[in-house]
């Protein structure tokens, strides 16, 4: 759920063609062990929420439409947004021209990722997916597109981080939910005010290049894509804080289906116990073990529960269901960019 905000970082960790089969045949191993063990935590989970798996069928049908509802705006608000930084970072590459990069197609692979990354880990499919469209579509290389992901990410994670371990921390000093979300809120304000000067003063590039050490495995293609995004100038602090800023839009739409899939369920929860518990949940992406974040997402919420005296059950099923309507509602959305991508062309055939 959302974890594709940080886990594109670990795009370049794909294995080109012309490595040896070797190699690949490890990578293909290890997705299929994350996909297992996802397997496993969903089913633990389940069990230690005492559920059964027909009880997941009656809030779909009971609360099915409405969060199909919700969970479109959520899935296009954020698939936009995400299109809106890719042709943000693509316009370095084009002279500041936008009109090589249609709206609709880049909304059209943003949620097509989401998709992907239910069955195969996120960093895969969103290097994969920018990295191929970008080379096919956009008259650029695999490189190209997979340092637009591994940059772009850098903005979710830094959100992220900041408002999971923020609001865990003055909660754990006893702050109420709602202090807690009133004062990131502050603290994500401040920062995009002061982001100018303070990106100006120290480049994030630089920063990630300096942080990410040389020897770790897979660092040297991450290195080389934040040396190529570098070269091309997209640490400008204007751009900087405006990727800062759609990432916390971005944010904000990922947390509308999970808060929405909460308070539908039924699991005694405040709106603003709910949007903590989604801020803190939300940090597990970090570790980006499964698709999806699958499994961890649930343990999250039940975590959560336990924090705030509630029961874990409930949780655990509001997420199954979520997981099920997010299918469906993330084909609409990829039905309804593809429309808007259709209309355009005829619109140009036209002329």
């Amino acid at each position: 759920m959302g974890s594709d905000c940080c886990e594109g970082i670990r795009a370049l960790q794909i294995t080109p063609p012309w490595q040896p089969g070797g190699s690949r045949a490890r990578r293909w191993g290890a997705s299929a062990a994350t996909v297992l063990l996802a397997i496993l935590l969903v089913g633990l989970a389940v069990r230690f929420g005492d559920l059964r798996w027909h009880d997941v069928a009656r809030p779909v049908r009971e609360h099915g439409a409405i969060l199909f509802l919700v969970c479109v705006v959520s899935i296009g608000g954020q698939s936009i947004v995400g299109a809106l930084k890719w042709r943000l970072l693509q316009r370095h590459f084009a002279n500041g021209e936008s009109g090589a990069f249609p709206l609709p197609m880049l909304v059209f692979y943003s949620a097509l990722t989401a998709l992907v990354g239910q069955v195969v880990p996120t960093f895969l499919a969103s290097g994969a997916i920018r990295g191929a469209v970008t080379r096919l579509h956009l008259e650029g290389s695999f490189l190209q597109g997979a340092s637009v992901t591994v940059y772009d990410q850098l903005f979710d994670v830094a959100v992220l981080v900041l408002c999971a371990a923020g609001c865990l921390a003055l909660f754990l000093l006893g702050v109420p939910p709602a202090m807690a979300i009133a004062c990131v809120a502050l603290a994500l304000a401040f920062t995009v005010l002061i982001s100018p000067w303070l990106f100006r003063s120290i480049p994030p590039l630089s920063a990630a290049l300096r942080f990410i050490p040389a020897g770790a495995p897979g660092a040297g293609r991450v290195r080389q894509a934040l040396q190529f995004a570098r070269d091309k100038g997209l640490d400008a602090p204007e751009t900087t804080t405006r990727l800062l800023s759609l990432s916390i839009v971005r944010y904000l739409f990922i947390g509308l289906r999970s808060v929405a899939a909460v308070l539908l369920i039924e699991t005694g929860l405040s709106v603003t116990s709910a949007v903590w518990g989604f801020a803190v949940v939300q940090g597990s992406a970090l570790a980006a073990l499964t698709p999806g974040n699958l499994g961890i997402t649930e343990w999250g919420w039940a975590a959560v529960a336990e924090l705030l005296d509630g029961p874990a059950g409930p949780m655990i099923l509001a997420i199954l269901v979520l997981r099920i309507v997010n299918i469906p509602a993330t084909l609409a959305v990829m039905l309804l960019s593809a429309f808007g991508l259709f209309g355009r062309s005829a619109t140009a055939d036209r002329r």
